[in-house]
């Protein structure tokens, strides 16, 4: 949903914490979004009104719709351009695999907490923290929530995070989807260090994905960071068993539901026209890559 269209929704009170203090930024943890290293700009200046607060001093509480201010410090979802195709063989299937990166490039930070009663719930809810000027945050409920996958990456992830969409030129009235949906996502790619108030070093952690016992678990994206998918990773794929040959186009985006609080919802997906080969036979040729704009 768009900024205009959700900030001020209510007239009550505006539920804020205490101001935000600066907090060190960790080292940056890539065991579970490959092994590419961000590349550090060290020109970028740093951001103190929107640092976030430590993990135990961010558990949600419940909250009446509160009233977003104007000028709060919104986050932007950015799709960034797909890379390193791959054609994959499993169990008779065929798969395609491409790795997905997306980046926060907006005026705040993005940041979700998650939280349960107790560990009968078997998922989450997920409450977006916004960030104001000068200090203090609005805690946003979602319609989001985050399970603990069982399927080998073991920890919590959010609902709804990234869809994946294959359809042929010639044909398209069909489409193939993406297997993973989910994701914890974290600092782990600098990707654009010229965004005023991006930190050196990524803020956001891997170690906040949680374990199954946990009551509560952090997930977020520092300014001019990214979240990088590897395109080995389980699930990260579509499957083309029995797809023809020809030229396909695959859309990927984040937020697709538009459940999050963002500057801009319109620069969510990215495109790219693709051939595939017969099966069997060669390599995945990139004929276009393109941001596009999203429906909202």
């Amino acid at each position: 949903m768009s900024n205009h269209r959700r900030l001020c929704s209510a007239a009550v009170v505006c539920i804020v914490l205490a101001a935000c203090s600066p907090s060190p930024a960790g080292s940056v943890d890539s065991s579970a979004s490959g092994s590419a290293a961000p590349s550090v700009s060290p020109t970028a200046s740093e951001s103190t009104a929107s640092t976030p607060e430590p993990l135990e001093s961010v558990v949600p509480t419940p909250l009446p719709t509160p009233v977003v201010p104007t000028d709060a410090l919104l986050p932007n979802l950015v799709m960034e351009p797909l890379a390193e195709w791959r054609v994959e063989f499993r169990n008779d299937r065929r798969l395609l695999r491409v790795t997905t990166i997306f980046s926060n490039y907006g005026v705040g930070p993005m940041e979700l907490i998650g939280s349960r009663a107790d560990t009968n719930q078997p998922t989450m809810s997920m409450t977006q923290i916004v960030a104001l000027p000068g200090g203090g945050t609005v805690q946003v409920p979602t319609p989001v929530r985050a399970e603990y996958a069982g399927d080998g990456h073991d920890h919590w992830h959010s609902q709804r995070v990234v869809t994946m969409e294959l359809t042929p030129v010639l044909d398209p009235g069909t489409s193939r989807f993406g297997s993973k949906l989910d994701f914890c996502f974290f600092d782990n790619m600098r990707t654009n260090a010229a965004i005023r108030g991006s930190p050196s070093s990524g803020f956001y952690r891997f170690a906040w994905c949680g374990e199954p016992d946990d009551l509560t678990v952090r997930m977020g994206l520092s300014l001019g960071w990214g979240d990088r998918y590897q395109w080995s990773f389980e699930y990260q794929w579509v499957d083309i068993t029995g797809l023809a040959g020809g030229t396909y186009t695959l859309t990927a985006t984040v937020d697709q539901p538009n459940d999050f609080l963002e500057t801009n919802d319109t620069d969510n997906c990215t495109i790219s026209r693709i051939q595939i080969p017969a099966a069997g036979a060669g390599q995945i040729i990139v004929v276009e890559d393109n941001q596009v704009p999203c429906s909202t």
